[in-house]
């Protein structure tokens, strides 16, 4: 059984998130205060009740008293930034904690260090490199270990980048603290077991289906190529919005982009060292597409965070997604929401993320079991590690699709129906989150095996 403890546990019912002790919300660090929440998507214990995982939940006072056979979990719901949770603000006043540790009970915190408990950082809704903005993740944690003098073997981190786990390989041997024992590092993606069956339709692979018209709101919404949700109007989605619009190629999808202030953009095209004539194109082209602006799809709002719907029609009104991931040019692969949701509808897809060192997104997917879809689309921009030319190839490939007529399109389509099926399937399997349990949390709550 896995056992987790809370600090904040009335009632039967956990009242607040772990790490949250002695913190204090001021005006000036209430922008970056909620940096532990409770129920992320989707919570920790609404998976093992679906997979069947034996588990408890109490106070950490009542499992101190049970003196348990096996080591409990204190569950760190990380959200946002790592510079929050980690305490690495630097500007005065930000911090809502002083440092990782800082927030968790004493109790705890003795638990831990007597072998009865492990912490376990959990943020695998997001997928932050090894080194964020200067602050070396592992270090930091490393750093809080030592102060504390815990065994580095009780402290569990689990990341949806997964590439921090052979990060963590080649990190450790040349840190300073290459003499300490490991910390348990495991590479997870929540939102892949999202309970899509039961919240959402779906999208069938019925080319009849996407030739009927489809009429919403009193309008008519036709058949298109594509189709391309940008929310938060990150540097890379710009860049990608501005090649299009450069191509005359935004009418071909359905795409969406909240309003934004493209003044930030010019620094983000030197970060990923974009040359300066094709800079100067970008910026203007992002001018000429903000006065279209704001650009709707099937929501009119931008403050919700939509990860959890999925209307079935634009996917039936389009051929291909251009999925546009969170991260571009980071050292992590991270898969989302943003990938299970074309795959869930029965959509090829183009996927705007990262490549490191010819370990690209798709690979990972593929490796997860996943088919991708080449020689339909011409896949070789995931090898590609500049981010300027992975952009530069993810747009003539888009282009040279929206050539096809939709005829044509229609052809190409019905040909991807049998990896399309596979890939909706796969997207059911439990066998990651099993591996997850059985591979990880549960040898590290063992006694006798760690």
């Amino acid at each position: 059984m896995i056992v987790l403890g809370y600090d904040f546990y009335e009632d039967e019912s956990i009242q607040k998130p772990n790490g949250l002790i002695g913190q204090k919300i001021t005006a000036k660090n209430k922008s970056v205060s909620n940096i532990f929440k409770l129920y992320l998507p989707p919570y920790l214990t609404e998976m093992f009740k679906r997979f069947k995982i034996d588990f408890e939940v109490d106070s950490v006072d009542n499992i101190k008293k049970q003196n348990l056979k096996t080591k409990w979990v204190y569950l760190l719901d990380c959200i946002g930034d790592p510079r929050g949770w980690l305490g690495g603000y630097t500007r005065e006043g930000e911090n809502s904690i002083k440092s990782l540790f800082s927030g968790v009970s004493e109790t705890t915190i003795n638990q831990v260090r007597e072998d009865k408990a492990v912490i376990m950082i959990y943020q695998p809704m997001e997928g932050y490199p090894t080194n964020w903005l200067g602050n070396d993740i592992y270090e930091i944690i490393y750093d809080e270990i030592v102060k504390l003098k815990l065994n580095p073997k009780n402290i569990l981190y689990v990341t949806g980048n997964w590439l921090l786990q052979e990060n963590y390989k080649k990190w450790k041997p040349k840190s300073k603290y290459s003499d300490l024992e490991d910390i348990g590092v495991y590479s997870f993606n929540n939102e892949r077991f999202l309970d899509f069956k039961s919240k959402w339709d779906f999208a069938k692979p019925d080319l009849k289906k996407k030739r009927l018209p489809k009429k919403l709101h009193g309008e008519v919404w036709k058949l298109k190529h594509f189709l391309c949700y940008n929310r938060s109007p990150r540097g890379h989605r710009l860049t990608l919005l501005a090649l299009l619009h450069g191509k005359s190629l935004l009418l071909n999808g359905y795409v969406s982009c909240s309003p934004n202030n493209p003044t930030y953009l010019e620094g983000y095209l030197r970060d990923i060292s974009m040359g300066i004539n094709l800079r100067k194109r970008v910026l203007r082209q992002i001018e000429e597409f903000n006065e279209g602006m704001p650009w709707y799809v099937d929501v009119d709002e931008w403050d919700t965070n939509h990860f959890d719907t999925s209307p079935v029609w634009p996917y039936e009104k389009s051929f291909f997604s251009v999925t546009t991931s969170t991260l571009f040019n980071e050292k992590s692969i991270f898969l989302d929401e943003k990938i299970w949701k074309p795959i869930y509808n029965h959509h090829p897809f183009i996927f705007v993320g990262c490549s490191n060192l010819g370990n690209g997104s798709l690979k990972e997917l593929r490796r997860q079991g996943f088919k991708t879809f080449h020689p339909y689309i011409d896949e070789s921009y995931d090898k590609q590690g500049h981010p300027t030319k992975r952009m530069l190839m993810i747009v003539d490939e888009i282009e040279r699709l929206c050539s096809y007529t939709l005829k044509e399109m229609e052809n190409w389509y019905e040909q991807l129906i049998p990896r399309l099926e596979h890939n909706h399937k796969n997207l059911f399997e439990n066998t990651g989150f099993n591996d997850f349990i059985n591979n990880f949390i549960i040898p590290r709550t063992n006694k006798n095996e760690i």
